[in-house]
C-alpha cells in the first residue's frame, strides 16, 4: 500500500476491517477513517477513497518482500494492507489464530497444512470447485487436500535435489546418473578412485532425513492416487506400514551399502556439510536446495557445481525432486459471509490471477530458482539446472508428507528419524522401525483425541488487539521487575510481540505465542528481557522511533508501548512527527533529566541489519542493560497474570493514537 492524500470516512469499511484483522472493542460511536481503530493500527498510512481496502497475512521468509505493490499493480483500484506475522521458536501463534478464526482477507503462510484438519474448514473458503486449481500440478495439490478439498493453494516452491561438484565430475570424468543403479555405482567409483565421500547429508535433523528419503523413495510408496489413498489412511490410523514402506527401508540399505549415507550423517551439521561441498571440496554430492551457486559464492568456491534428479529406480521416469512451497495462499470464510460480495469477488480474482502463469511469475520475482507450482512455466535454463529440466517438465516434484494427522507430528519424525538411525547404526530392523512408527502414529491420534491438560494462569475477558497485548505485557513485565518504566515492541518478529491475547483461558501456550523471541542473534541474551537505567530524553528518543518513515519499510508497522507513561501518536503523521505527546501516568510532566529504571526486551533498542541475526547498531549508542534475566515469558509473567486472575485490555488512555494528523 502506498501513501495516498484522500480518506474515506465510512465507518462500516473501518468496522469490517476490524473484525478480519483481529482488532480489540471499538467505539463505534466513533468517526474513525478506513484502516484505524482505537487502540489498533491495520493500515500504515491513509486509505484512497476510490480503493477497496484488502488485508493480507503476512509472515516473515515466507512472502515476496514487495507483496503489496505486485498485487496493486495488477489490480489498481485495490488497496493491499499487510498484516507481518510470526511465531516465536517454541510457540504457535497461527494455532491460535485458527482456534479463534482470526485471518485477513488473503493468507499467505508457510505454516498452515493439511494437519490443521477441521480448523481448515473452520477457516478458508473451499477452493476445490474453482477451476483455476487444475492449473497446478496434481503431486503438489494432493500435499494440500484434506478429505477432498482445497482450502488452501501451494504458492511457488523451492526445490531440492542431489547438487554435485561439476568441477570434480569433470576432472574425474565422471558422469551425471541416469538411473539408481548409475549413482550408486558411481558413489562406489568415487569411494575406489578417490579419498572423496561420495556424498555428504546431514541428517541430524529428522526434517533432513524425511525430505532426502520421500523424496527417493517418492516413485515406490508415495506416487500416483493409489499411494496417496494410503498415505491418508496412515495418516489418520488406519493403515501400517508393513506391506507399504518396505521398498524405502531397501533403499536406504542400498544407499548404506555404496556409502552414499553413512551412520555419520546422522550428526552431521548442515554448516560443516556445506563447507566440505563449497569450500573444502571434500566430497562430491550432497543434498541442497537451489539455493547452492548462492552458498558457493558466500563460501568463495571457485568450483561449478549442478543439480540432479532424486532416481527412484532404472525406469527413466523414476527421477524426483523434493518441493516445498514458499508459502500456501488461503482465503478467509469470512468473506463467504452476507454483504461481502463485492469484496469475495475481488478477491477470488486475484487468488485466480495468482493461478496464472502471469501470476506465478510475478509471485516469484527475483526470489532465486523457486519454481512454480502452476504447469506450463519453463524454467530458466542455465548450467546449473539443465540435469533436473526434464524432471520439472514431467512434473516429477515430491511435495512434503504428513504421516500423522496429530497436531504434534514431530514427535512422530524422531520416531521415524532415530529408527532410519538405528538401522545404520545396526541396531534395529526396518521391520522394527514400522512398527514404532505405527505405534507412534496411533499414541499421537489418541494424545490428540484427549487434549494433555494445560496450566491455565488466568482469564481474558475479552479480546486484545496487538498494541493492548503489548500494553499488557509492558505492564506486567514492570511489575515482574519492579521497575519505573516497561517499554515493549509491537509489530515485529525480533525483540517484539506480532500476536495476541484471545478471551478465555491464559495457559502456557498462549503466553508463548505472546512471546518475544522468534529469532535467535549473535548474542545468546538478545532475546532476553533486560532492565536497564535511561534519562528521560533517552526514553523520548526512542518513542520517536516507534514508526518506520522509510518508504520501502511502510508495507508494516512497529510501534514501542509503555506501562508508567502515557503516550499519544499520530500514526499517519509526516516523518518524525508521529510521537506528539508523552506525559506520567498520572498525566504530570515528563521529566526528561530525571532518570528512570526501564524493563524492555533486550535486543528491542537496536537496529537490525539485512539478517534477523545481524545486530548492527544500538538506537541510543553507549545503552547497554544493566541485568539480562534468562528467564522465559511464562515464568517471569505467569505469576502476574495468576495474581490478576481475569485480565482485559486498558482503558485508561495509557495509549491515545490520533489519526486526525495527516502528514503530507
Amino acid at each position: 500500500m502506498k501513501y495516498k492524500k484522500s480518506i474515506s470516512l465510512l465507518l462500516s469499511a473501518v468496522l469490517y476491517a476490524c473484525v478480519l484483522c483481529g482488532c480489540g472493542a471499538q467505539d463505534t460511536e466513533q468517526n474513525l477513517p478506513v484502516g484505524a481503530a482505537e487502540n489498533e493500527i491495520i493500515a500504515y498510512q491513509p486509505v484512497a477513497d476510490d480503493k477497496m481496502l484488502i488485508t493480507v497475512r503476512a509472515e516473515y521468509n515466507g512472502m515476496p518482500e514487495n507483496l503489496d505493490e505486485i498485487i496493486e499493480t495488477k489490480f489498481p483500484d485495490v488497496d493491499i494492507v499487510l498484516r507481518l506475522h510470526a511465531s516465536s521458536n517454541d510457540s504457535d501463534e497461527i494455532g491460535a489464530c485458527l482456534d479463534h478464526q482470526d485471518f485477513e482477507d488473503i493468507i499467505f503462510s508457510w505454516g498452515i497444512s493439511t494437519t490443521d484438519g477441521e480448523r481448515l474448514e473452520d477457516n478458508f473458503v473451499d477452493l476445490s470447485s474453482k477451476g483455476f486449481v487444475s492449473n497446478y500440478y496434481t503431486s503438489v495439490l494432493n500435499s494440500c487436500a484434506y478429505n477432498g478439498h482445497l482450502y488452501f493453494l501451494p504458492g511457488p516452491s523451492k526445490i531440492q535435489g542431489i547438487v554435485y561438484d561439476k568441477t570434480l565430475f569433470d576432472e574425474h570424468g565422471w558422469q551425471v546418473p541416469a538411473s539408481l543403479d548409475e549413482y550408486l555405482a558411481l558413489c562406489k567409483t568415487i569411494q575406489e578412485e578417490t579419498d572423496l565421500h561420495p556424498a555428504d547429508f546431514t541428517f541430524k535433523w529428522a526434517s533432513g532425513l524425511s525430505v532426502v528419503l520421500n523424496t527417493w523413495a517418492y516413485g515406490e510408496v508415495l506416487a500416483g492416487d493409489a499411494n496417496y489413498q494410503w498415505l491418508q489412511k496412515y495418516a489418520a490410523g488406519e493403515e501400517s506400514m508393513i506391506g507399504h514402506m518396505e521398498p524405502m527401508f531397501e533403499l536406504f540399505q542400498k544407499l548404506l551399502d555404496a556409502g552414499a549415507i553413512t551412520e555419520g550423517a546422522f550428526t552431521r551439521e548442515p554448516w560443516d556439510r556445506s563447507v566440505a561441498l563449497y569450500s573444502e571440496h571434500t566430497t562430491a554430492m550432497t543434498s541442497e536446495t537451489q539455493m547452492a551457486p548462492t552458498y558457493a559464492r558466500q563460501l568463495n568456491s571457485d568450483h561449478q557445481y549442478g543439480m540432479m534428479p532424486f532416481w527412484c529406480g532404472s525406469d527413466p521416469d523414476s527421477d524426483y525432486l523434493s518441493v516445498e512451497s514458499t508459502y500456501n495462499i488461503a482465503v478467509n470464510k469470512k468473506l463467504e459471509a452476507e454483504g461481502n460480495e463485492a469484496r469475495y469477488d475481488k478477491v477470488m480474482e486475484i487468488i485466480e490471477w495468482f493461478s496464472t502463469p502471469e501470476g506465478q511469475q510475478d509471485l516469484i520475482g527475483d526470489m532465486g530458482m523457486t519454481i512454480s507450482s502452476v504447469k506450463d512455466i519453463p524454467m530458466v535454463s542455465t548450467d546449473f539446472t539443465k540435469n533436473i529440466e526434464a524432471t520439472i517438465d514431467k512434473g516429477h516434484l515430491a511435495p512434503k508428507t504428513d504421516y500423522t494427522r496429530a497436531s504434534d507430528s514431530r514427535e512422530f519424525y524422531k520416531t521415524f528419524h532415530q529408527g532410519f538411525w538405528n538401522i545404520a547404526k545396526g541396531i534395529q530392523t526396518p521391520e522394527d522401525v514400522m512398527r514404532d512408527c505405527d505405534a507412534r502414529v496411533l499414541e499421537l491420534l489418541q494424545t490428540t483425541q484427549e487434549e494433555k491438560p494445560k496450566r491455565v494462569y488466568g482469564t481474558a475477558a475479552e479480546d486484545f488487539s496487538r498494541l493492548e497485548t503489548g500494553l499488557y505485557i509492558a505492564d506486567a513485565l514492570r511489575r515482574a521487575m519492579g521497575t519505573d518504566l516497561s517499554i515493549i515492541l509491537v509489530g515485529k518478529a525480533s525483540c517484539g510481540t506480532l500476536s495476541r491475547i484471545y478471551q478465555g483461558d491464559v495457559t502456557e501456550t498462549e503466553l508463548r505465542n505472546i512471546g518475544l523471541d522468534t529469532f535467535d542473534g549473535e548474542d545468546p541474551d538478545f532475546n532476553k528481557f533486560a532492565v536497564t537505567t535511561m534519562t528521560g530524553a533517552q526514553i523520548i528518543e526512542i518513542l520517536q522511533y516507534s514508526f518506520e518513515d522509510t518508504p520501502e519499510q511502510q508495507s508494516t508497522f512497529t510501534c514501542f508501548v509503555t506501562s508508567g507513561l502515557k503516550v499519544e501518536y499520530a500514526p499517519w503523521a509526516a516523518s518524525g512527527e508521529h510521537l506528539v505527546k508523552v506525559t506520567g501516568e498520572d498525566d504530570s510532566e515528563f521529566d526528561l533529566n530525571n532518570t528512570y529504571t526501564v524493563s524492555y526486551c533486550n535486543g528491542s533498542f537496536t537496529r537490525q541489519g539485512n539478517s534477523s541475526t545481524e545486530i548492527t547498531e544500538p538506537l541510543i549508542p553507549g545503552l547497554e542493560p544493566e541485568k539480562v534475566y534468562q528467564e522465559t515469558i511464562v515464568e517471569l509473567l505467569g505469576p502476574v497474570v495468576q495474581g490478576d486472575g481475569e485480565i482485559r485490555p486498558f482503558t485508561d488512555g495509557r495509549l491515545v493514537l490520533n489519526w486526525d494528523i495527516i502528514g503530507e
